[in-house]
């Protein structure tokens, strides 16, 4: 038996019609946004690329306090700071392909 909401229109919803809906929301919002970035100036979307980057900083930094909350802000900062330097995943880049020291 599916896990029903009260819906809006007197019906009930299930979870796939919430989950359908919100992927068709974030799918326009993607859209939405890539259409935004490109008509953007280059200025802006370095600007909009620092912002982002300074987001996904303090969301990771958020997920290790929750991760370890016995650590101290100095130990936080440390281990952010060394995460960004290994990341881990990507060690090598975010792309596939070969490897090549630069200049060539």
């Amino acid at each position: 038996m599916p896990v029903q909401v009260a819906g809006s229109a007197g019906r009930a919803l299930t979870v796939t019609d919430i989950v359908d809906a919100r992927r068709r929301t974030t799918h326009a919002a993607a859209d939405l946004a890539g259409a935004k970035i490109l008509s953007m100036s280059p200025a802006r979307g370095v600007q909009t690329a620092f912002d982002l980057f300074g987001l996904a900083v303090e969301m990771l930094r958020t997920r290790m306090r929750r991760e370890r909350p016995t650590l101290s802000d100095e130990e936080l900062d440390t281990a952010v700071r060394e995460w960004l330097r290994r990341r881990p995943g990507a060690e090598h880049g975010d792309c596939e392909g070969v490897r090549v020291t630069l200049p060539r």
